[in-house]
């Protein structure tokens, strides 16, 4: 699955290949997996237990201040997806490099 990824200290994300199981997507984000609405069929994937962890900020979004990895991906309400091209490129220069 294509999805944007960005840690805290990085000042943009990359968009990698994951597979889409709940493991390697745990692995990333570093603890159990909380899904934000980002747009008409899109998630935000961060972890659930960010504050409690102390995580440092990443981005902050209509859902508020995100701590710790994200993932940004598709959703077909039932799965996640690949990520929309066309959110790739409205992140372009925000989330990710030109």
């Amino acid at each position: 699955m294509r999805v944007l990824y960005k840690r805290p200290e990085d000042k943009y994300g990359k968009l990698i290949d994951v597979e889409n199981s709940l493991e390697a997507l745990q692995e990333l984000i570093g603890g159990f997996l909380e899904a934000v609405s980002y747009g008409y069929n899109d998630v935000l994937i961060c972890d659930e237990d960010g504050q409690a962890k102390g995580l440092k900020p990443n981005i902050y979004c209509d859902a508020g201040l995100i701590l710790g990895p994200i993932i940004i991906c598709g959703s077909d309400e039932e799965e996640f997806t690949d990520i929309d091209p066309l959110l790739v490129t409205s992140l372009r220069g925000y989330l990710l490099e030109f």
